[in-house]
């Protein structure tokens, strides 16, 4: 399967274009691709921009639930990786559920066409009005602490909740954003569960769920499968147990020398472990899962312009018309991307250490690690991050009165705006004169 930036010929490469086709130069190869590509993309909507690839989501999809054999399986997008109204509709035709964490999230999932079946909540620290929206959607809901779910009992009148549950485990390598472990804000632990039941008595509802999540990025399929018989054991004490859910976190390689999550892996334990405790618990017991990044994070670039061309000490550092408030991820966690660089027209011979630049004021704007040995770009010229469907335009803000960028989709030949860029008058809209 190819993501959208192999299918314009982007992946770590050097790439030149012409007005009406683009011809991409791989050390000696060549490839040619048509005018409805990227370069034509940022000519008809402008730069910055956001640009996604329906059919990758749909195999990333496809890939998750045709891998995973247990049934009932119950996939349900996160929301937080990725809001816009049209990819959340795009993922309700795939057949997915969503994961939402605030009530903002839960009215954009309900304004995109799920209904209350299709919703999952999950979240931490509600104000009693939030637990009230939320508990009229009648969606399922994973409580956070004791407090938070003697209020959705009390206020909102549920009479089912799961738990998210807390692990001592280890969190595992490179996950960022960790959400577990003794000094985790997030989750009960074991030992409340039987608080939990209690309350649940009294109250005449019933404990149908536990959930667990680890951490962000997660590479390795063993540590879902800690996670799991974490809550299978868990599991003994809930005789109402309906589902397990394991989260998300689920990854995918920002770097060549990184592999892909193994979804036939975690498939070849998860599937065997939820047969066992459904014959134990002799209901069919629920598997959800809450992929967000592994569903559009490689389904996404972010297209820029260059703006200025500086030298200095043997390093030229490439200003473009996005950063850190349109993109994020390399100033929050000093994480880069892939980066390639489109050249309009025939590249100059002089080459040097580049390094891409944002157009903010803070001085570790920078977007990526410097590229040795590339040729010079001019004003004009076009860079790609790739791999920024998820986190990328959801972690955008108006620092230093930037504006949002557009977004588009590209569904076969179809190519659609789904966001308009942002209009200055935006930045004092709410306020006061």
């Amino acid at each position: 399967m190819q993501s959208i930036q192999e299918r314009c010929g982007l992946s770590n490469r050097v790439v030149s274009a012409g007005r009406n086709q683009v011809s991409i130069s791989v050390w000696g190869e060549s490839a040619m691709i048509g005018k409805t590509r990227l370069l034509e993309i940022a000519d008809r909507f402008g730069s910055p921009l956001y640009v996604y690839d329906a059919a990758r989501i749909h195999e990333n999809l496809a890939r998750i639930r045709n891998t995973i054999q247990h049934r009932p399986l119950r996939i349900h997008f996160a929301v937080m990786s990725n809001a816009n109204l049209a990819l959340l509709r795009l993922v309700r035709s795939c057949g997915a559920g969503v994961h939402v964490s605030s009530p903002g999230e839960l009215a954009l999932a309900t304004r995109a066409g799920f209904g209350a079946a299709e919703i999952v909540v999950t979240g931490c620290n509600f104000t009693e009005p939030e637990i009230e929206r939320i508990a009229r959607a009648r969606c399922a809901v994973n409580v956070d602490s004791l407090g938070q779910m003697e209020k959705f009992i009390r206020i909102g009148g549920l009479g089912e909740v799961g738990i998210r549950l807390n692990s001592e485990m280890k969190p595992p390598s490179g996950a960022i954003n960790v959400a577990v472990g003794r000094h985790s804000r997030l989750g009960m632990d074991t030992a409340d569960i039987p608080r939990a039941r209690r309350l649940a008595e009294r109250s005449g509802a019933r404990l149908v769920g536990l959930q667990m999540y680890s951490g962000t990025n997660i590479l390795d399929p063993r540590h879902f499968l800690r996670e799991l018989d974490e809550l299978v054991a868990a599991a003994r004490e809930l005789p109402d147990l309906r589902y397990i859910d394991l989260g998300g976190g689920f990854g995918i390689p920002y770097r060549e020398s990184q592999r892909p999550f193994d979804w036939r892996a975690l498939e070849m334990q998860v599937s065997p472990r939820l047969h066992t405790l459904s014959l134990k618990k002799q209901v069919p017991v629920d598997l959800k899962l809450k992929p967000g990044r592994c569903v559009i994070g490689n389904a996404g670039v972010l297209v820029s312009r260059v703006v200025d061309v500086k030298r200095r000490s043997g390093t030229v550092f490439v200003g473009c018309d996005t950063g850190l408030s349109n993109f994020a991820r390399p100033y929050v966690y000093g994480q880069f991307h892939r980066t390639t660089v489109i050249y309009r027209g025939r590249t100059r011979g002089k080459r040097g250490r580049l390094v891409i630049c944002g157009n903010t004021a803070a001085a570790r704007d920078i977007l990526s690690e410097p590229m040795p040995s590339v040729p010079e770009p001019r004003e004009g010229d076009l860079v790609v991050f790739s791999d920024v469907g998820a986190y990328g335009f959801s972690m955008s803000s108006h620092f230093c009165a930037r504006l949002q960028p557009a977004e588009v989709l590209v569904d076969g030949k179809a190519i659609r705006l789904i966001r308009k860029r942002e209009e200055t008058e935006s930045l004092w809209h709410g306020q006061e004169a």
